[in-house]
């Protein structure tokens, strides 16, 4: 239990009282652990140490003592005791896991680091944020602080771009989760509470102590408000007309919901934060180091391209993109300094993917790097948007890499950010291990592949459809095939001819059906590839599975059969009565299960557009069809061989590769004609 009063002698009366109590109760008070905190410095304060001692204080022979300061509650407080002295602990604690931790921070990628601290360290501020505010400056303060964090946190720590630009919200140049800045977050805990309707229109307000020395909690919180007023005023003054009078406006402070107004005042304070530190200035400086337009509107078009990023971009997509404006990528040139500081290699490597100059975002992402470039011809092929920096009015190729264009491409934006993260990426961890320089179409080839993993899960319905993904199905009903009309059979098999006859004579035709029992629950694949005088048929035993699996299985054997004994150039039309299959290997459709089967063959869908063009045509089943009711045959073949014990024990584990899916114990593969 705490007592507070203004005057230590009140204590006498509470004292009389418990003694009271004890005796009607019989419980025990544990007086000699008691403790007199004087928090005041002036006479009064002096004075409890003497009353203490007084026949005038009830429990005087008691062992009572008075102390200069006092824990209570994880809080320091007493005569003498600074704000800084109250933050001491929580600072010191966030240092120690910051420097504890730090090489397994360290070790992590940049953007998860983020989830560390804002998880790991930032909640330690919280406790006593509700009652000071955290000092700007000092031994103990928020300047302390930053430097542990952007040395444990950051890209190359103080070699590194600004803390401020890792605080800044999504709708700007930021980091896909940014960090909370610990600095807007004490203040803005501290001054929830303020009722900020009587600051209301003014123009100016007095100007808080910016050092918060006073160790009342009010005190404290009418300071951190008349500041909120002041950064408010300043937030509206920068993008106001000049010579606009602005004032404060308490308006979105007013809402009723708690959270909606922590994050109002939250963002007036990184707004601010970011200003002081300024960020916008900072970016054209580095806009203008890297040769790149640097005018006010050039910023907000960079922000306007980041703002525009869906939420489904994958995170490293982002963070690799901020990384190249601040030059904090980690490539052979960039890391040259630290490598020299550690063992004296102040060489640069040269490019990993042509060999021609170092290794380096300079050259990485302009056109003198020749598998970059090829990468995004063949991108731009894949995603069917024109990737060029002419299609997109960008100066030149090293311009569209920092999305120096119209924010009407918001399309391309997306694609050439997913293919600058692509390379990278692909150079760092693939690459550079090899030992020598790839061959040049096919390092671009697979780079534009792999590029195509993320492009399927940012994609907007409303933009073009991948080149492989176009999926020809008719649009007249013919429903189902168990309750099919002898006039929708005739009409299914009609359309299915059609399918067939626009494919060319020399095409390759392969038609793919899968199985299941519904009972024993074991499936089955089945392939019958046709081109000329040439028929293939394969059938597989996947074992317990279902009809899904089954029906993507037998896809990706098809596919993988193409790969290896199929003639290049030559297209291949893919026909199949599985709608959910089609749509989930043309990414119309996201999976929820079987997510690696499908992520597996649509990479194998993706590789052969560099090969052959693969077209996928849905037909209706048990249509009369032949090929189609071969194929059926064969899948249910497989299922029969499944139940016989003859499947897979688990087709998880065959499902690694196409090649897996093809090649197996479990397959037969009949081969006839050339």
């Amino acid at each position: 239990m705490a007592l507070g009063a203004r005057k230590v002698r009140v204590f006498a009366k509470c004292m009389i009282i418990i003694d009271e109590f004890t005796d009607v109760s019989g419980l025990g008070v544990n007086r000699d652990k008691t403790r007199i905190v004087a928090a005041r410095a002036d006479g009064e304060g002096r004075d409890a140490e003497v009353w203490v001692l007084s026949r005038s204080c009830p429990w005087h022979n008691k062992g009572i003592q008075c102390a200069k300061w006092y824990i209570y509650l994880g809080i320091l407080m007493g005569r003498g005791v600074t704000v800084g002295d109250v933050w001491r602990a929580v600072v010191m604690k966030a240092m120690d896991r910051l420097v504890t931790f730090g090489p397994a921070i360290r070790a992590l990628p940049p953007h998860r680091r983020f989830d560390v601290f804002n998880i790991f360290i930032y909640p330690l501020f919280s406790y006593i944020a509700p009652f000071y505010s955290l000092p700007d400056f000092g031994e103990y303060s928020f300047n302390t602080i930053e430097k542990a964090i952007r040395i444990a946190i950051l890209p190359f720590g103080y070699a590194g771009s600004k803390y401020a630009h890792y605080i800044a919200p999504t709708s700007t140049i930021s980091p896909p989760t940014p960090l909370k800045d610990i600095w807007a977050g004490t203040k803005m805990t501290l001054m929830e509470r303020v009722n900020l309707e009587q600051y209301h229109g003014v123009e100016d307000v007095t100007r808080p102590n910016s050092h918060y020395e006073s160790m009342r909690t009010s005190t404290q919180e009418q300071e951190a408000a008349r500041e909120l007023v002041l950064f408010s005023i300043a937030n509206e003054a920068a993008t106001a007309p000049s010579g606009t009078t602005t004032k404060f406006n308490a308006k979105p402070f007013r809402v009723k919901n708690p959270a909606k107004r922590r994050r109002a005042l939250y963002r007036v304070l990184v707004e601010a934060h970011m200003r002081w530190n300024r960020t916008d200035l900072d970016i054209m400086n580095k806009l203008k180091r890297r040769d790149l337009p640097s005018t006010g509107g050039d910023v907000e078009r960079l922000k306007g391209h980041f703002c525009g990023f869906r939420s489904s971009l994958p995170r490293a997509v982002r963070f690799n993109q901020m990384c190249m404006l601040f030059n904090t990528l980690h490539t052979s040139r960039r890391t040259k300094h630290i490598r020299s500081a550690k063992c004296g290699d102040d060489e640069i490597d040269r490019c990993w993917l042509c060999n021609t100059e170092e290794d380096s975002i300079q050259h990485m992402y302009s056109d003198r790097c020749a598998v970059s470039s090829r990468a995004r011809v063949l991108f731009g092929r894949l995603v069917c948007y024109d990737l060029s920096h002419h299609a997109i009015e960008a100066a030149t190729f090293w311009h569209a890499s920092f999305l120096s264009f119209p924010l009407k491409y918001k399309a391309q934006a997306h694609a050439i950010a997913i293919l600058n993260r692509t390379i990278w990426y692909r150079v760092k961890k693939d690459f550079s291990k090899r030992g020598s320089t790839p061959e040049p179409a096919k390092a671009a080839a697979s780079i534009a592949s792999a590029a195509m993993l993320d492009w399927h899960a940012v994609r907007a319905t409303g933009w073009k459809q991948p080149l492989y993904a176009r999926l020809i199905a008719p649009h007249i009903k013919v429903g189902a095939s168990g309750n099919r009309s002898a006039e929708q059979t005739a009409e299914a098999l009609r359309q299915a001819l059609v399918c067939l006859a626009e494919a060319g004579a020399n095409d390759y035709l392969a038609y793919t059906d899968g199985s299941a029992d519904p009972i024993s629950k074991e499936s089955g694949a089945g392939i019958v590839i046709t081109r000329g005088s040439l028929r293939v048929e394969i059938s597989v035993a996947i074992g317990c599975g279902t009809n899904n699996v089954g029906e993507l299985w037998a896809i990706g054997a098809g596919l993988e059969w193409l790969r290896l004994h199929g003639e290049s150039g030559v297209t291949a039309h893919f026909f199949s009565d599985s709608r959910h299959a089609l749509d989930l290997v043309t990414a119309r459709s996201r999976p929820t299960q079987d997510v690696d089967l499908v992520h597996v063959i649509r990479q194998a869908a993706v590789d052969h557009e560099h090969i052959r063009h693969v077209r996928y045509r849905w037909v209706a089943g048990h249509c009369g069809l032949q090929g189609n009711d071969d194929a059926d045959a064969l899948a249910n073949r497989g299922t029969t061989g499944s139940k016989k014990g003859k499947g897979m024990p688990d087709w998880r584990q065959f499902a690694s590769s196409t090649g897996n899916m093809l090649y197996n114990p479990y397959s037969s593969v009949c081969t006839e004609g050339k």
